[in-house]
């Protein structure tokens, strides 16, 4: 690693560490919504608390009989900005017929709460599953996190960063991987003029100057925390058309089936286990995509029991997390 770029990012890692030790101070523009605890879905048997606002709960269909169960976790998506009964499957359908507990995790949004609000309540959320697995006859050794979109983003946050708990996988769909301007111009120079970063930075994002533009780039990108160790991890995403006029507006590609390709290339690159399925939008490659996912979690998620990134027998040791991949 390149000893300037490898300081300056242990430097801002640590700066975000402290702000993350800080309550995440609410957006500029935003208003408070009313603090109203979410209808609970018809699936769900049993819903709780992580934090102490409204939107800091998590919604649990569980077995309670026979031995502990493997679970999916699945993080909505929404820009962030959107709460879990909007965004989320109508059914887990797909993974109670594995018979997988599930539990679908809300937290607060940049209409409220700024970066790393978002980051620190899904890692929240995790450990607070982790912790009170034994409640909802969940194996706490064998937790897997999904989500799509800003969903499929926090996923690969839980499974790559080095502060968050141990997960048997992770399945990430037509989630982002890489903010930084090196790969995201590759697919649309404007991505980063999304307004969406405005509601996740604040003001510092305003004026688009390059070097504030490539600190977040850098600490807001999955692909900067990779490392070996992390989970097997399953990449999901859909062809994406050119754009249908020059120069493309800030919404193309937020979805591009690049940031999947990229996600996977690097942490292959880096030795860790990974998967890939590209599709063609609609039609039968979602119900394709659908058997992959189950494949993957018949291999990673309910085979052998594990306790870290890999599939181990039960009661190895967790493998170490180590410091996050140069880019």
């Amino acid at each position: 690693m390149n000893l300037v770029f490898a300081a300056i990012l242990a430097v801002a890692l640590l700066a975000q560490q402290a702000e993350e030790a800080k309550p995440p101070a609410p957006a500029a523009s935003a208003t408070r919504v009313e603090a109203v605890r979410p209808q609970q879905p018809d699936y769900a048997t049993d819903s709780d608390h992580y934090g102490e606002h409204p939107s800091q709960v998590i919604y649990v269909n569980y077995y309670p009989d026979g031995p502990a169960r493997p679970a999916m976790i699945y993080i909505h998506s929404g820009g962030f900005n959107s709460g879990p009964l909007k965004q989320q499957p109508k059914t887990p359908q797909k993974y109670l017929d594995l018979g997988l507990a599930f539990v679908v995790v809300a937290h607060r949004t940049v209409n409220e709460f700024q970066h790393p609000a978002q980051i620190n309540d899904v890692t929240n959320a995790v450990k607070f599953i982790k912790k009170n697995a034994g409640r909802w006859n969940i194996d706490p050794d064998r937790l897997a996190v999904t989500g799509r979109s800003a969903g499929g983003h926090l996923s690969m946050w839980i499974g790559f960063r080095p502060d968050t708990p141990d997960l048997a996988c992770v399945v990430e769909r037509i989630g982002p991987t890489d903010f930084h301007p090196e790969f995201t111009n590759t697919i649309n120079p404007n991505l980063f003029k999304n307004e969406l970063f405005d509601r996740l930075f604040g003001e510092e994002v305003k004026d688009r100057d390059t070097e504030v533009v490539e600190k977040y780039a850098t600490l807001f990108s999955p692909v900067t925390y990779m490392t070996p160790d992390d989970p097997p991890t399953l990449f999901i995403a859909f062809r994406t058309p050119p754009p249908d006029q020059d120069p493309p507006p800030p919404s193309y590609g937020v979805h591009h089936h690049r940031f999947a390709e990229h996600g996977y290339e690097r942490y292959k690159a880096i030795g860790g286990v990974a998967e890939l399925f590209i599709g063609e939008p609609g039609g039968p490659d979602r119900e394709k995509s659908d058997e992959v996912e189950k494949a993957f979690l018949r291999k990673y998620l309910l085979g052998q029991k594990t306790t870290g990134s890999d599939t181990k027998p039960e009661g190895s040791p967790p493998r170490e997390r180590h410091a996050p991949a140069p880019r």
